[in-house]
């Protein structure tokens, strides 16, 4: 790093209250610079104003080498900008400060020495003007340093060369802030101004070569609250959604936490209870947070436990409404209920017996694709219910089970099946004459496939 050594400020690298006061003065000439960062500043410059000998510099090495502890402050990249600008201004104790001669040269610097922008601006002018000498053409670069706000993220960092033409007074450089829509306290960044190398013999640098950036957060996460005190559900519900809200801004994702609190009810016996953690999107404003109610079929006295909010991340706060009481109340309906489930149970049941109670609904079941359950049809059933369709019309008309304790559907159903077995005997018999088999072939053949 350069020394100032035309500014004598710790002689003989000691450290007094004076010069330490005059260091300080000096360095609270560039806009942002805290009290920390002027100590630390102080102490690079003591360190660098001390002798050192060879050994102190290989150790040096040797600690940065080996990632050890430094034997001098380590200095920001900001920091090393205000060291180094320091460093160029050729001041002496005794002397006053150097004003540039303005009838010789140009002296380009700030309009305002801080500026403070709102997050969401996306883009701004920032003005630098030029007084003294205006006629020749003089260039000077521009750069931005980070501060508390990073390049990238937080602002579109700038390293550029500006001119400023004969008789020009103003110039504007365009400065662009980067909008996340996630809350964050306030930051800053700086401009600095300096003198392009090689190009310094019509151009001075006035007061205000650094400026100071303040980005103001407008990003307003919002409160989270739940959306009223209390909810009242059934039992034979299953499941409670609690609704929350996000209130008074939406920008960015937040989450926060939540906790069931037992009361009369208790988790695991009443409702399925615990923590966890919810987050709300980007302009996302209500969600429902689904509870499970167990219903053990047992008539009991209402019942109540709490949620509660906690934990909100990302500058999000909780709202005054951040704990509710879920109401489980016992179905005054029980019996209906339980009633209401055996009369479909018994329904179901019907549907699966394999007989049925009347000549009318063995016809139309029988003349109904999949007993008349069209919706769980399929393609082979269809298929089947064409080929079969005679036979199934036929012994539909057979007499019910129901009737004589069933003694009749059986006795006519045997002489029925006799009846079909004696008329497929005889046809398989004729069939088996013509393509010339033998009797037995044909009957345990073509009978016996005929008749099963």
């Amino acid at each position: 790093q350069k020394m100032l050594l035309e500014r004598n400020f710790f002689k003989e690298g000691k450290l007094d209250k004076g010069t330490l006061v005059e260091f300080v003065r000096e360095v609270k000439k560039f806009p942002g610079v805290s009290d920390e960062e002027a100590a630390v500043l102080a102490a690079a410059k003591l360190v660098n104003s001390q002798p050192h000998s060879a050994v102190w510099y290989r150790i040096g090495a040797v600690r940065q080498l080996t990632g050890s502890r430094r034997i001098e402050p380590v200095l920001n990249t900001r920091l090393k900008e205000v060291y180094n600008a320091l460093n160029e201004h050729k001041e002496t104790k005794a002397e006053p400060p150097q004003i540039p001669d303005t009838d010789k040269n140009a002296v380009v610097e700030f309009h305002a020495a801080t500026i403070a922008v709102k997050e969401k601006i996306g883009k701004f002018a920032v003005t630098i003007w030029r007084h003294g000498n205006l006629e020749p053409q003089v260039r000077v670069r521009v750069k931005t340093i980070d501060g508390t706000a990073r390049r990238g993220e937080d602002y579109v960092p700038i390293n550029e060369i500006i001119t400023f033409e004969p008789q020009q007074r103003e110039k504007q450089i365009i400065v662009e802030i980067v909008n996340d829509n996630k809350w964050e306290p306030n930051e800053e960044f700086f401009l600095r101004l300096s003198l392009v190398h090689g190009e310094n013999q019509n151009v001075a640098l006035g007061h205000l070569s650094i400026m100071e950036i303040t980005i103001l957060d407008d990003d307003n996460p919002g409160i989270i609250a739940f959306e009223k005190r209390g909810l009242l559900v059934k039992e034979s519900a299953g499941f409670v959604r609690v609704p929350i809200i996000r209130y008074k801004g939406s920008d960015g994702d937040v989450s926060f936490k939540y906790k069931t609190i037992d009361r009369s009810a208790l988790s695991g016996r009443d409702y399925v209870g615990g923590t966890g953690t919810i987050t709300f999107k980007n302009l996302e404003t209500r969600l429902l947070l689904e509870i499970p109610i167990i219903n053990d079929f047992d008539p009991e006295k209402d019942e109540h436990f709490e949620v509660e909010l906690f934990d909100p991340t990302n500058g999000a706060r909780i709202g005054n409404i951040n704990r509710m009481a879920v109401t489980i109340a016992n179905d005054d309906d029980f019996n209906t209920v339980m009633d209401r489930l055996m009369v479909m149970t018994n329904t179901n049941i019907d549907a699966l017996r394999v007989h049925t109670q009347t000549w009318g609904e063995q016809i139309k079941t029988a003349m109904s694709v999949n007993g008349g359950d069209i919706e769980n049809a399929t393609c082979c059933d269809y298929v089947l219910h064409y080929f079969s369709f005679f036979w199934k019309v036929l012994f539909a008309l057979l007499p019910p089970p129901q009737i004589f304790k069933g003694w009749l559907c059986f006795f006519t159903s045997l002489a029925a099946i006799g009846f079909m077995t004696a008329i497929i005997g005889d046809i398989a018999t004729i069939f088996g004459c013509l393509v010339g088999l033998n009797d037995t072939i044909t009957a345990i053949t073509l009978v016996a496939m005929g008749t099963s």
